[in-house]
């Protein structure tokens, strides 16, 4: 299966990864770690530190485009679609009425599932005014570069939506039990210390 970056609320989605369209370039997306904040405690009594707090920072990664369109009409679609899910998720972390999260959707050729992270804020840059792609043109804009803030790390589902449920069969239920037709999951925590 072909690889997949997308953008995406769940209703509006634009491929990064696209025969015509946004096209990533070959070693276009630089691919970071989330850096680390910490907060370090010393002692006068004993030689070094301990880490007293540590929270991982959002991951900014850069994606080099070239975007390729059938006309100069989907040319200014498909980046209206983009700059309104960039600011979709822009307003998702600042607003109260903005509820549905932007996301990136992303699978690679050796990955068995997708992948998603919430997207934070986002920018592009084009290196070419749009109003000097002409009538004529091939409506082509060369190195178009999109910056992405996202979460620190990768989910197995969308944001917004709960996991996969886990499913009991009736050998996986509990030794007495030998009816699956009902099961009953708890949570137990013990009140004794």
């Amino acid at each position: 299966m072909a690889s997949e970056i997308k953008i995406t609320d769940g209703s509006t989605t634009v491929s990064l990864k696209n025969t015509t369209g946004f096209e990533l370039l070959r070693r276009g997306w630089n691919q970071r770690e989330p850096g680390a904040r910490s907060i370090h405690r010393s002692s006068i009594f004993t030689p070094g530190r301990s880490l007293a707090l540590r929270t991982d920072e959002n991951v900014i990664e850069n994606m080099r485009l070239v975007l390729q369109a059938s006309s100069n009409d989907n040319l200014a679609a498909q980046l209206q679609s983009l700059f309104y899910l960039l600011d979709r998720a822009r307003k998702y972390q600042t607003t109260d009425w903005q509820q549905t999260p932007v996301y990136l959707e992303v699978k690679t050729d050796s990955e068995t599932n997708t992948r998603y992270s919430l997207v934070v804020d986002g920018n592009i840059r084009l290196n070419r005014s749009l109003m000097d792609c002409e009538v004529t043109d091939d409506s082509t804009v060369d190195g178009v570069a999109l910056t992405i803030e996202r979460e620190p790390y990768w989910r197995s589902h969308a944001p917004g939506t709960l996991p996969t449920a886990i499913t009991l069969s009736a050998s996986g239920s509990p030794s007495p039990q030998d009816d699956a037709t009902v099961q009953v999951v708890g949570n137990h925590r013990s009140s004794t210390v």
